[in-house]
């Protein structure tokens, strides 16, 4: 079986749609609000893995490797990364549209009130600063089955589909699946909207600086692309 970690901001709910169509519906979801149970498997999930093994094409949610790997030692481990800026920024600006609809804690209203920029959301956190390391730790990259890059996820499907005789089912065949686009995020009127334009803007300079914080993220993906383009080749 697969186990797919869905890393946020990485087209995880897309794939997840793919995956789900692709297997018949036999897809384990596994997410649970404030990532609560990211490093643990539920007792009773624990206790009847093998009927998940055998009923389940795979599981895909939101949590780190370190989960499944020492309870299913033999599953085929897959996820996809993004350029670390271009996630971080999604996160951002994630976060920001939940501030400003009335999103609550503290790091809530430091977005909201504008005090929290982009570089200071990305220190003050390490699980942000380096997400797609921290959810992968534990396992090499060349030693993943699969890793999707965001950059490239249309050739990706394709090769993932050749190399383990996946066939996609889902009503966008061919090209990728509409769904979750933050632009088409909703406010309750202009004001918030424009709130929310005016805090989610990132200038170039602030990307520049983005990027050299973030070392762990630049290298994993650097390692990624490599792979995903070694794979992509392959299959071609």
């Amino acid at each position: 079986m697969f186990v797919s970690i869905h890393i946020p901001k990485t087209a995880g709910t897309m794939l997840g749609y793919v995956f789900d169509f692709g297997s018949g519906r036999r897809i384990l979801w596994d997410y649970d609000q404030g990532y609560a149970n990211a490093r643990t498997i539920e007792p009773r999930l624990l206790a009847n893995l093998d009927f998940v093994r055998h009923w389940f094409w795979g599981i895909h949610g939101h949590f780190l490797y370190s989960k499944y790997a020492e309870a299913l030692p033999d599953a085929r481990y897959i996820a996809c990364v993004r350029h670390p800026v271009d996630r971080v920024v999604s996160q951002y600006r994630h976060e920001i549209y939940d501030a400003v609809r009335g999103g609550l804690g503290w790091r809530a209203a430091a977005l909201r009130s504008g005090r929290m920029g982009l570089i200071d959301f990305i220190v003050s956190d390490e699980n942000v600063r380096c997400a797609q390391p921290v959810h992968l730790a534990g396992r090499d990259v060349a030693d993943y089955e699969f890793l999707f890059v965001h950059e490239m996820l249309l050739p990706g499907i394709l090769a993932f589909s050749r190399l383990f005789g996946f066939h996609r089912a889902d009503p966008y065949v061919g090209s990728l699946p509409e769904i979750n686009l933050g632009e088409r995020r909703l406010f309750a009127g202009d004001e918030e909207r424009a709130q929310y334009e005016m805090l989610s803007t990132i200038t170039d300079s602030e990307r520049v600086e983005a990027f050299g914080r973030m070392p762990e993220e630049v290298e994993l993906y650097r390692q990624a692309v490599e792979r995903a383009e070694h794979l992509i080749r392959r299959t071609g």
